[in-house]
């Protein structure tokens, strides 16, 4: 499970440390892009509260340098740029506050092995396409 409501909120309350203006766009542009994700990507079998949950999971795994569609590597780009110098700091501050909003059944093991090739969850669109840094 991924809390993803207190994902968003420990993410907006961290921008403050930032105090930058285009990091709040950029955040804002974010918040409206996963909300929209969310309903396109939605599946027939899941609520979209559901939907949510997962696409802010997927925000969260595309700052913690797993495979991530086009859209969340974009997502990412725009957050770290906003920031310029201080995007590594922010990339790491955000999986942190990833990692405390994950739950055990969902939580990475220490040293798992990779799949040999990335997967994402399945969505309605299944033609999406993966960036892998």
């Amino acid at each position: 499970m991924f809390d993803h409501k207190r994902f968003k909120r420990e993410v907006s309350d961290l921008l403050d440390v930032f105090d930058s203006g285009a990091l709040d766009r950029a955040w804002d542009v974010t918040c409206g892009l996963v909300e929209v994700v969310a309903k396109v990507d939605k599946r027939d079998d899941e609520t979209l509260e559901q939907s949510r949950q997962s696409a802010w999971l997927d925000l969260y795994r595309a700052f913690d340098d797993q495979p991530a569609t086009y859209t969340y590597w974009g997502m990412y780009e725009e957050m770290c740029y906003a920031v310029r110098e201080r995007g590594d700091e922010l990339e790491k501050r955000i999986v942190e506050v990833g990692e405390s909003c994950l739950t055990k059944k969902t939580k990475r093991r220490a040293k798992a092995v990779k799949p040999k090739g990335p997967t994402l969850r399945e969505t309605a669109h299944a033609h999406l396409r993966i960036v892998e840094s």
